[in-house]
């Protein structure tokens, strides 16, 4: 019984140790490197889940791309971009579309996209033509087509606003040039008219002093120098007339677009933008104002997910990765992920292993259990020590196979199919052991009942020597005695008449024995041995 417990005490012992090393040394865990930005949810997530992570600085949030929808017209090799069927806020303009080099922006091109604040424009495109809004900002490249279409728009603006300020200031400089001619018109009549009555003085007082030739001479003088002024400042107000016509009908002429120009400020050489956002290699679904990731089509290792998709945040990932996958960039727009981008430490493979030195150790118990339940006598005992060397068995057989499937690493099916072969290899010795053991049970049964008689003949005669009183007459018993010990116990039908002389003959043994005659003793005792010969011969001709 003490061993016993030792010996559950061991194989308990060799199992938990066996489970501790092996969730020690076994690690399948296996993740694509997860690149991401700080406190947020895609960083959450795969701590969780033990995925391998690379953050990513704020200026690194370029990478995380927004793709954009765009329709266009073809115009050999190149196209032009037509319309806008997004909402972004920021919008990059591609330097291709389905591999057609993006040559210009039509003016109509994001006509009703009033979400957009920022344009950015690369260095291939050619022309963009609507700049006349205040609506969005551009960014553009220094020394690139869209950048002098741009300075020339501001230079044509600040043209026509100087043109409209000029008109505006046109009929102001009209009306006071009128005003002078007119002032000046006044002034000279009156001195041509006070020239005129001083001649007329003179000649009707028909003198012509020196005084008087003088005033005259004076008044001449004034009069020509206002007639000159009053000419000039008529001349002046003819012209600024002119002016205001030419330049009201310039400003009629400009068209009203000059005076408005988007603004613009610089990109530099080493600011990552996307140019390349109209490729869209997932297949997704828009709800509520997200947009979910359903599988990816491209065919890069390194997968970006974009950040939006035509102005859409997209918050789930729910595609699934390849075994060629080698990354893949979160941005901080995703809540969500349901794709497998990790696998767990601990696989099936694992669970099965120490599932099957549980087994192991479950059918050594039972079997030992099954072993103390046969009872503490010597035949039970040695009945059970087969159960309890198969158990042992059967348990190192299974911890052996589980460690070396654990330390090769062999496939799930092989483990199983091997490992569950010596379960039921155990369960099979188990049964034919109790089976064997039941019919060894069934056999003595038998045996005990066969020889009942001899030990019954074996107890009398040994009872017989002890009462009896003389010493031939323990002689006589001593040798009956030992004739029955050295002979064969068994019994069956065929001896049946002559075991009944042998109990007749020994009832009469008994009686000399109790009377103390020596003779009819050794007569009885010649009798049983005689008896006992011919039952001999009887099981040697049977057998």
């Amino acid at each position: 019984m003490r061993t016993r417990k030792w010996l559950v005490i061991i194989l308990v012992l060799l199992t938990v140790a066996y489970c501790g090393i092996a969730a020690t040394v076994y690690d399948r865990s296996a993740s694509i490197t997860v690149f991401c930005f700080a406190d947020t949810p895609a960083l959450s997530w795969a701590k969780r889940h033990g995925a391998a992570v690379s953050l990513l600085g704020n200026s690194e949030k370029a990478r995380s791309n927004a793709l954009e929808t765009f329709t266009y017209t073809l115009e050999g090799s190149e196209c032009t971009i037509t319309g806008y069927e997004g909402a972004s806020a920021r919008l990059v303009i591609p330097e291709k579309i389905d591999g057609h080099r993006v040559k210009a922006v039509a003016e109509r091109a994001f006509d009703g996209c009033d979400s957009l604040q920022e344009i950015v424009l690369p260095k291939t495109l050619q022309e963009f033509s609507p700049l006349h809004t205040t609506q969005y900002a551009l960014l553009v490249y220094a020394g690139s087509p869209a950048e002098q279409a741009l300075k020339q728009a501001v230079s044509a603006k600040e043209q026509a606003e100087a043109l409209k300020e000029a008109a505006e200031k046109a009929p102001t400089a009209l009306e006071e040039a009128q005003q002078d001619a007119a002032k000046l018109e006044t002034e000279a009549s009156q001195a041509e008219t006070e020239l005129r009555a001083a001649q007329e003085n003179a000649a009707a007082e028909q003198e012509e002093t020196s005084s008087a030739q003088t005033q005259i001479d004076a008044l001449q003088k004034t009069t020509k120098e206002k007639r000159e002024q009053a000419d000039a400042a008529a001349k002046k107000a003819e012209d600024a007339q002119k002016e205001k016509d030419r330049l009201e009908q310039e400003l009629r002429e400009t068209p009203q677009e000059s005076f408005t120009v988007c603004s613009y400020s610089y990109l530099s050489d080493s600011e990552p933008v996307n140019f390349d956002n109209t490729d869209i290699p997932f297949t997704y679904s828009a709800l509520d104002g997200g947009v979910t990731l359903v599988s990816y089509t491209g065919s890069s290792a390194d997968i970006v997910v974009p950040e939006t998709i035509n102005g859409l945040p997209v918050t789930t990932v729910a595609f699934p990765v390849s075994e060629q996958t080698r990354s893949i960039l979160l941005p901080p727009s995703v809540t969500q992920i349901t794709s497998n981008l990790t696998q767990p430490r601990y696989d099936a493979a694992f669970w099965l292993n120490l599932t099957l030195v549980v087994f192991g150790l479950a059918l050594a118990l039972g079997m030992m259990q099954i072993a103390e339940k046969r009872g503490t006598g010597l035949d039970a005992r040695f009945l059970g020590l087969p159960l309890i060397y198969s158990g042992v068995k059967y348990f190192a057989l299974l911890l052996l196979w589980a460690a070396v499937c654990l330390a090769f690493g062999w496939t799930v099916m092989l483990q199983n199919a091997v490992g569950l072969g010596l379960v039921a290899l155990g369960v099979v010795e188990c049964i034919l052991t109790l089976h064997a053991a039941e019919r060894a049970e069934q056999v003595g049964a038998q045996i005990q009942e066969k020889t009942a008689f001899m030990q019954d003949c074996r107890k009398k005669a040994a009872a017989l020597q002890a009462r009896a009183g003389t010493q031939p007459m323990k002689d006589v018993c001593a040798r009956v005695s030992e004739a029955l010990r050295y002979c064969d116990p068994v019994s069956g039908a065929e001896l049946d008449s002559v075991e009944a002389d042998m109990s007749a003959a020994l009832h009469r043994l008994s009686r000399a024995v109790d009377t103390g005659d020596e003779a009819e003793a050794e007569k009885q005792a010649e009798t049983i041995l005689r008896l006992l010969d011919e039952r001999a011969a009887l099981q040697m001709r049977t057998k």
